[in-house]
């Protein structure tokens, strides 16, 4: 009796079993319809993987220098080659400022502005009225007192400083008069050779020009003259 009542257990089952397996020759298809599942598991067996070292930035085949600690400043920098150039001014640089040739008396004070005239009454003969009133000029401000004159004002080119002028290569030198033009020679007398009669003579040119006096020779030509 209980082996029947085992054996219809086991039979149903087995059918149902039956029912709802299907054997397949390969693995069966995914099911679409739930979450993908986790990544497999490495097997057992497969050793675990190597710790991954952590990145250092140089990799020396040697122990790095030692950094030197300096309690002074450090020393100069040597250059392979010589330094850079120092930038240039693409402009003529500003001239510089013009020097104080006496400096303001350190015992002398300022003096200090006149003190204006007290403004007459209304009912005095000299009273005028506001409009008629000059301004007083403004007292001096800061005023320097030099122990000798000073400089003269600086002149500030906003463009390059024109050109030197040409240099002279003859007179006039300083110290040194104009030279005077040449004597003329004296023309032979009655019996001396070369004497000509004055129908013999030819007429003479004329003799060149004095040159003007204060002459300037110039190596090119001189610039155009403007009236």
């Amino acid at each position: 009796m209980a082996l029947a009542t085992l054996t219809l257990a086991l039979t149903i089952i087995l059918s149902q079993i039956s029912a709802n397996a299907y054997i397949y020759s390969s693995p069966p298809p995914p099911n679409n319809n739930y979450p993908p599942l986790s990544p497999p598991l490495p097997p057992v067996h497969s050793p675990p993987p190597p710790p991954v070292p952590p990145k250092t930035p140089y990799h020396y085949s040697s122990p790095p220098p030692p950094v030197h600690v300096y309690h002074s400043p450090p020393p100069p920098r040597k250059y392979s080659s010589p330094p850079p150039p120092v930038p240039t001014y693409h402009s003529s640089p500003p001239p510089p400022p013009p020097k104080i040739l006496g400096n303001p008396h350190p015992l002398r004070p300022t003096p200090s502005p006149p003190k204006p005239a007290p403004s007459p009454k209304p009912r005095g003969p000299r009273y005028g009225s506001p409009w008629q009133k000059k301004p007083s000029p403004p007292p001096p401000s800061h005023a320097y007192i030099y122990a000798s004159p000073p400089p003269p004002p600086v002149h500030v080119y906003h463009s390059p400083p024109p050109p030197p002028p040409p240099k002279m290569l003859g007179y006039p030198r300083p110290h040194s008069p104009t030279p005077p033009a040449p004597k003329p020679a004296p023309s032979p007398a009655p019996g001396d050779p070369g004497y000509r009669s004055p129908r013999q003579k030819k007429p003479s040119p004329p003799p060149p020009p004095p040159p003007p006096s204060h002459a300037y020779i110039y190596a090119s030509p001189p610039p155009p003259y403007h009236h």
